[in-house]
């Protein structure tokens, strides 16, 4: 529990929303929504397409590629980023995205124009948790 005395009307929103959703915010609201990942230094130029491709559809990615997978995958999780987006050879030829969803449970690859357009639908309409069933 945040303990609210000292703090002003915006903080007391901020802090119940982060209460809330223990500190995993929705798409629509979370500051990063998707951390795009590459395996490789091979797999950077899909990445920076796809991080490209989500901007331009009005959603806040970020992109990492320095340090190990696992490091950065850890990285993410303790930040608490809404999505992960990971890319290697096998996503790239199959124009598919691995996805990782911590708050819906889903973990599987999704096509990559169904990625975007279910991510840019989801944040249009505020949907609090992403149903990937119908993705797959």
């Amino acid at each position: 529990m945040i303990h609210r005395g000292t703090v002003g009307a915006m903080e007391r929103v901020v802090a119940a929303l982060l209460e809330r959703y223990q500190g995993r915010l929705p798409l629509w609201l979370a500051p990063v929504q998707v951390c795009v990942m590459p395996i490789g230094s091979a797999h950077d130029r899909a990445a920076h397409n796809l991080v490209n491709d989500l901007l331009a559809a009005g959603l806040r990615p970020r992109l990492e590629t320095q340090g190990s997978l696992g490091s950065r995958i850890h990285a993410s999780r303790q930040r608490r980023d809404c999505l992960i987006a990971v890319l290697g050879q096998a996503e790239i030829d199959a124009h598919q995205v691995q996805v990782t969803d911590i708050a819906a449970g889903f973990n599987g690859p999704v096509a990559r124009d169904r990625f975007i357009h279910t991510l840019q639908r989801s944040h249009c309409n505020r949907v609090a948790t992403l149903n990937w069933a119908v993705h797959r």
